[in-house]
């Protein structure tokens, strides 16, 4: 049996220490301030000596009782010290106050009258209530002392259920068992000096030996103790009773450090054992003794003719109905009832001195959880996690199957015991063993063979019986932990289950009540949980999360004014918990629910008083993407609270969040005016330097921040990044003065001609006037650039677009120089003329290059002001031939290319397009105008853009596209292509033994595919040279071009032709301009997959040898072959390269449907879903198919997602979810009316509805859709709603077909198949083509009715 000898505290000393504590502390800072007033010079010292006396008394008496809490032996002593010395201060502070309000000057004191007579109210009353308390309590231990002679006998505790009694004396008080020890049947205590007295009884088969019931009581103390010392013992009879007397003086951790006086009396007759247990402290040792004696010898056996009941005889056990018997030596174990354990489910229980051993079976009806939930409840009654770190579980192999084990240490307040525990699940049935020893002393083995003498059944557990009443709030708790396990997993509907039944069990615990409140609103199914549940919420109006929950119900169900009035009936209830409130808050907010949140924020400032419920509806605000209207919420508080600091920096914040940097910026000056150390401001200023891209002063912001707050991992964070924004380029590439390409007087006097329209870019943030490039170019010298630049910024954004402006280049071929800038302000004045810091960047674009960024800023800027600046670039290498570049024209008053030199070296082609622009030709000019070009818009499914405006390709005179790959063979890949020995060898293992040259293929490209990592290098007049394949392979990393060149080898070793070639993932090719420079991208040519078959290893996700390579139907590929170098057309996707299956099983389920859905995805639709799962884990892939699902049913809930053959590319993908689309359903009459769910058919065939569509547009797959639903539980549908149900449509661009059939039963069969014709069309059949989509999701939409 365990025994728990610690001293338990009371809740009157808690307090005492607690007020104590808290005196102290005041009083300190008390002292504090007094100090500091006494060295300002105006302050009288002598009146603020005189409460810094009172306070110093008042102090000291706190300080004397907290020592008397830890050291009650010198109580006496104490009090009589710290009594003299407050009275002694006291009276000081009296003197001394009189006598400095009798000096106190007011001509020359500005401070110390207030303290003084403070000071004197302090010691009076101090005085006061020391005086009368001692004085009541020398009369009242007189009366104590008077009533206790005159009483010779005390008060008498009975324990009838073990047999016994005992009378305390005079001031001894009768004390609840369970707070001494929770095994004790009779407590008492006493007060100066504090002492206890308990009895343990217990219940026994036959007589125990009172020797060893002594023994065992000592080794239970020596587990508990660090020292036992002093030890006597002695034999006596009280009534008649033998008893064994032991006394002892003990040291334990419980006792904080006071040596204890115990003394211990055990006693035994047939069927019972009672232990007496008395201690207190060793300093009042002899006030004690007597006394203890005296309840001794009073201890009385209430009937010595009673036996044990039979009840608590042990004896192996056998349950059928819970699949188990027992087969240990039960006469080693005494029976342990539930008042002992407090485990009202268990079913059998036994106990040891230092051991206990528990079998706790729960039934868990026909649809039973998996076995770890199970385990998660059952070990949860014990207070042990699982799963945890700390108690580790194995498999334990059992006659039901395969069961859990764990074992573990876990710390009491009478020790440590080490614990093993086994679960086991068969059908309903989930079964518990736990046993426990203490490590101290405690038998491990004992405990062993208890649990492996648990023998489960095999077979069908029997009748198995209900719940007995006592049970209920235990088997509650239970289903609430299986509860949380599901929802943990994201099985919220299955965990709603759980906490519904568990909640049921009793009716009476609301938080069960809030979390199946909680699960049933993730899961859509508000109506079904006010149906089930409105009532039982109405129980608990004060508990918070119920309470907001019902609300949040409410709120989904679009019952706006009732969720207000359930928060509002909250708040009156008692709800102040500011946290709850925000939560609130911020739940609405994410539900877009504003005028509730407003409305919610002003019921809490009306009961709060403050402002923090509408900052904080500002703030989520802002965190759910309305800046704006954030922004307006800070400036109204802002203006009603001017003096609140917070509002502004929280309103600079919010601006920096909405790239209202400039605004931000004059916030933030304005704060550091103030407190320059706010090191709050200095971030705020910095990271509105970093929008507006002054790496250099944010930096410096940034290092004024963490001057102010060095161990800011924030601040030490912006300040890495601004460093890193500054790069690590040479300046001196952008100091040389380079002669800018001036805008020839043509094209000026073109300009003035044609002035930008007044509204020009109207509603935009910056108007581009003129966007000017030129090229000076000269055989044999190096190539000039020159971009001339003219913006109109209209509004804030426009300022921060272009308060500094960056400009690409590569150093190692070319330099930069900012030419000019100027700055005028709405009137035409100049406002600034030069350049701010400019200095080089390095380019962070995801690629390896060798690019830098000129960075430079444009002071002054104010909205209406107009910017102009020239930048110009030479190259550092002679020029052979004109350098290829393409320009698109568009979106300004003025956009205009021009070559300058000699252009008969420059050849150009472009677009139909192109011919609508002013070309200009002369000897030494060629130029392109555009004027009032329109802007340009994105529109759904567009072709590219250099399809949808002018599109102008400058080149020089190469040669044919076969000289020119012949040439990039010899100068980049000469020595390359051979397979080198370590490749060779790889290719032999990777097929042998496969069959077929296909398979072949396909073998040594996943391999590339899967082996290789891609790291991206750009691909330009630098970077065309792969590295050796050998390297490669060695490294398991390559951009394009070396995955290109291993591949190319693998195929060379394995006596496969195969060719490299060069492709653009971007552009169209200009076929009139060979040159290398048009491609930006490596693939392999396989000419045995196809003529102009094309394979890519960087792309992870394709089925490289049965799909084309994607991304390139609109490129040209250039196939390096020598003397045969040759460009191919473009591909297209083959027919079944993008192809959807459906299978879903559908039932309704409250005002919604429960799905169970199986998607095969084919071809490049099936890469692409790879590409959106590929690197998540478990949960955020469940989170990424909720998001796109919910984008078309946003109250859906995804239970359980599954993606089948993720990284196996040549297998479809298959998708399996199980999900909730709820909301969908209503009740007609008789009738249920609603829409089938088809999700996946609005993502895919969804399209946008677009007035007035300006430019064409391009659907490249031949996308095929079909689905097969069953849909249960809809019989009874009439024949007009079967009807509609089938309906097909023809059209040009595209052809569906729905076909639906009752099948009896209550099942409903549905088949669809949807197929497109993959085209590029003009802008005008854009409502032709959208109509034809999406009636097919319209079909969908439509909702039917049928009979349940």
């Amino acid at each position: 049996m365990t025994l728990l000898l610690a001293e338990v505290e009371t809740a009157q000393m808690t307090g005492q220490w607690i007020g104590s504590v808290l005196g102290i502390l005041l009083l300190s800072a008390g002292l504090i301030k007094c100090l500091t007033l006494l060295r300002r010079p105006a302050t009288s010292k002598t009146c603020v000596s005189a409460l810094a006396l009172a306070l110093a008394g008042w102090l000291g008496a706190l300080l004397f009782q907290s020592i008397a809490f830890l050291v009650p032996e010198a109580l006496a002593v104490v009090y009589v010290i710290g009594g003299l010395g407050m009275a002694g201060l006291m009276l000081a502070a009296i003197v001394t106050g009189i006598t400095g309000l009798a000096l106190y000057d007011s001509k020359v004191h500005t401070q110390g009258r207030a303290q003084a007579v403070w000071s004197l109210v302090i010691a009076v009353l101090m005085l006061t209530v020391a005086v009368t308390g001692l004085v009541l309590q020398m009369r009242l231990e007189s009366a104590a002392n008077k009533l206790a002679s005159l009483s010779g006998k005390g008060a008498e505790i009975r324990s009838a259920e073990f047999n016994c009694s005992l009378e305390i004396p005079p001031r001894w008080l009768e004390t609840k068992p369970a707070l001494i020890n929770k095994l004790a049947c009779i407590a008492a205590r006493r007060a100066a000096p504090e002492a206890y007295v308990m009895v343990l009884g217990e219940h026994i088969d036959g007589e125990m030996d009172l020797e060893a019931l002594l023994d065992a009581v000592k080794a239970n103390m020596a587990a508990t103790s660090k020292s036992v010392t002093g030890e006597t013992e002695e034999s006596l009879t009280v009534d008649g009773v033998p008893f064994m007397r032991r006394a002892c003086l003990v040291e334990n951790d419980a006792a904080k450090g006071i040596k204890l006086y115990f003394e211990q009396w055990v006693s035994t007759l047939p069927g019972y054992a009672w232990q007496l247990h008395m201690w207190g402290p060793v300093a009042g040792r002899a006030d004690l003794e007597p006394q203890f004696k005296r309840i001794g010898e009073s201890f009385r056996v209430l009937d010595k003719q009673r036996v044990v009941p039979a009840s608590a005889a042990l004896d192996n056990v056998s349950r059928p109905q819970w699949g188990y018997r027992t087969e240990f030596n039960a006469g080693d174990w005494k029976k342990w009832g539930v008042e002992g354990h407090e485990q009202t489910l268990a079913d059998f229980a036994a106990l040891r001195p230092l051991e206990a051993f528990i079998v706790l079976p729960v039934n868990l009806g026909p649809e039973p959880p998996p076995l770890e939930a199970a385990a998660s409840g059952l070990l949860d009654r014990f207070g042990i996690p699982f799963p945890s770190d700390d108690w580790p579980a194995r498999k334990w192999p059992n006659a039901w199957g395969e069961g859990i084990e764990i074992t573990g240490v876990r710390s009491l307040e009478d020790g440590d015991y080490s614990y093993r525990m086994r679960v086991a699940a068969r059908g309903p049935v989930a079964l518990l063993i736990a046993g426990w020893h203490a490590v101290k002393n405690g038998d491990p083995e004992m405990v062993r063979k208890a649990v492996d003498g648990v023998v489960l059944l095999p077979g069908e557990p029997g009748e198995i019986p209900g719940l007995e009443e006592s049970q209920r709030g235990q088997y509650g708790l239970v289903c609430n932990d299986i509860g949380i396990w599901h929802h943990q997993r994201q099985q919220t509907g299955k965990a709603a289950e759980w906490f519904w039944r568990g909640f049921q069990q009793t009716q009476k615990d609301p938080t069960i009540l809030g979390n199946a409140l909680d699960a049933w609103q993730q899961t859509g199914r508000a109506a079904e949980a006010l149906e089930k549940a409105g009532e039982h919420i109405k129980k608990f109006p004060a508990h918070v999360n119920t309470q907001l929950s019902h609300a949040r119900l409410l709120c989904d169900l679009g019952r706006d004014d009732e969720a207000a009035d359930a928060f509002a009936a909250a708040l009156k209830a008692g709800v102040k918990d500011p946290d709850a409130v925000l939560r609130w808050l911020q739940y609405l907010n994410g539900a877009e629910k504003y005028a509730l949140a407003e409305k919610t924020a002003a019921a809490w400032m009306e009961q709060s008083g403050n402002l923090d419920s509408r900052r904080w509806h500002a703030q989520t605000v802002a965190s759910n993407g309305g800046k704006a209207r954030a922004i307006q919420l800070f400036e109204k508080m802002v203006e009603e609270h001017p003096e609140d600091r917070r509002l502004l920096y929280e309103l600079a914040e919010t601006r920096n969040d909405a790239a209202e940097y400039l605004q931000a910026a004059e916030l933030a000056q304005g704060i550091l005016k103030d407190t320059p150390d706010s090191a709050r401001a200095w971030m705020i200023l910095g990271w509105s330097q970093m929008g507006r891209k002054w790496y250099r002063e944010a930096k410096k912001s940034f290092e004024e921040a963490l001057e102010k707050q060095p161990d800011s991992e924030e601040i030490q964070q912006a300040l890495r990044r601004a460093s890193a924004m500054l790069g690590q380029g040479s300046n001196s590439d952008i100091k040389t003065p380079i002669e800018p390409v001036a805008l020839p007087e043509e094209l000026r006097e073109l300009l003035e001609k044609n002035p930008p329209a007044a509204g020009h870019a109207a509603g935009q943030p910056v108007a581009w006037l003129l966007s000017a490039t030129g090229y000076h170019f000269e055989k044999d010298k190096p190539l000039r650039t020159t971009w001339h630049v003219r913006v109109k910024l209209r509004d804030s954004e426009g300022v921060s677009r272009f308060s500094s402006v960056e400009h690409n280049f590569d150093p190692l071929g070319s330099r930069v120089f900012i030419n000019s800038v100027e700055v005028r302000d709405e009137e035409g004045r100049v406002v600034a003329s030069a350049a701010g810091d400019a200095y080089v960047m390095d380019v962070d674009n995801g690629m390896g290059t060798h690019d830098k960024k000129l960075h430079f800023q444009i002071p002054g800027l104010r909205p209406g002001c107009v910017v102009e600046y020239v930048i110009s670039k030479e190259s550092r290498y002679k020029a052979e031939t004109f350098e290829f570049n393409r320009h698109l024209f568009s979106d300004s008053a003025a956009d205009i290319v021009f070559v300058t030199g000699d252009v008969d070296g420059v050849a150009f082609a472009g677009n139909a397009a192109l011919a609508d622009l002013k070309h200009l030709r002369q000897d030494r000019l060629l130029a392109w105008t555009g004027l009032h070009l329109p802007q340009s818009t994105r529109e759904p499914f567009p072709v590219l853009m250099e399809e949808r405006v002018p599109c102008l390709a400058l080149g020089g005179h190469e040669g044919s596209w076969a000289e020119v790959g012949d040439k990039l063979l010899d100068k980049e890949l000469a020595g390359r292509l051979e397979p080198e020995a370590e490749v060779t060898a790889l290719a032999q293992r990777l097929i042998q033994g496969v069959g077929s040259e296909g398979e072949k293929i396909a073998a040594l490209a996943r391999h590339v595919q899967q082996a290789i990592s891609y790291t991206a290098i750009e691909f330009g007049t630098r970077a065309r040279r792969p590295n050796p394949a050998a390297q490669t392979l060695g490294q398991k990393y390559g951009d394009c071009k070396d995955q290109a060149l291993l591949l190319h080898q693998l195929l060379t070793a394995a006596g496969i032709g195969s060719h490299l070639a060069l492709v653009s993932n971007n552009w169209r090719t200009r076929v009139e301009l060979p040159s290398v420079d048009q491609f930006n991208h490596m693939v392999v040519h396989v000419p045995a997959l196809g003529p102009g078959f094309l394979i890519d290893t960087t792309d992870k996700n394709l089925a490289l040898v049965s799909l084309h390579a994607d991304n390139l139907w609109h490129s040209h590929a250039l196939v390096l072959e020598r003397g045969k170098s040759r460009l191919i057309e473009p591909a297209q996707p083959a027919p079944g390269s993008a192809r959807i299956l459906s299978e879903r099983k559908v039932r309704p389920s409250g005002d919604g449907w429960e799905v169970n859905e199986s998607l095969v995805i084919h071809g490049y639709y099936a890469a692409w879903m790879r590409g959106a799962f590929t690197g998540k884990d478990a949960q955020r892939q469940l989170q990424n198919v909720q998001n796109i699902l919910a984008a078309h049913a946003p109250a859906l809930r995804v239970h359980e997602f599954t993606f089948h053959h993720l990284e196996d590319t040549g297998l479809p993908a298959r998708l399996e979810i199980a999900y909730e689309v709820p909301g969908r359903l209503q009740d007609e009459g008789a009738l249920r009316r609603g829409a089938l769910p088809a999700l996946w058919e609005q993502e895919y065939l969804g399209t946008t509805f677009v007035k007035n569509r300006a430019s064409a547009f391009r659907f490249i797959y031949p996308l095929q859709f079909e689905s097969d639903l069953r849909v249960e539980g809809a019989g009874g549908i009439p024949e007009d709603a079967l009807k509609a149900l089938n309906v097909s449509r023809e059209g040009r661009f595209a052809s569906w077909k729905m076909e639906a059939a009752a099948q009896g039963g209550g099942l409903l069969k549905l088949r669809f198949r949807f197929s497109t014709q993959p085209g590029t069309y003009d802008a005008a059949d854009y409502p032709d083509w959208h109509e034809q989509w999406n009636s097919a999701v319209s079909q969908w939409q439509r909702p039917f009715s049928w009979k349940p």
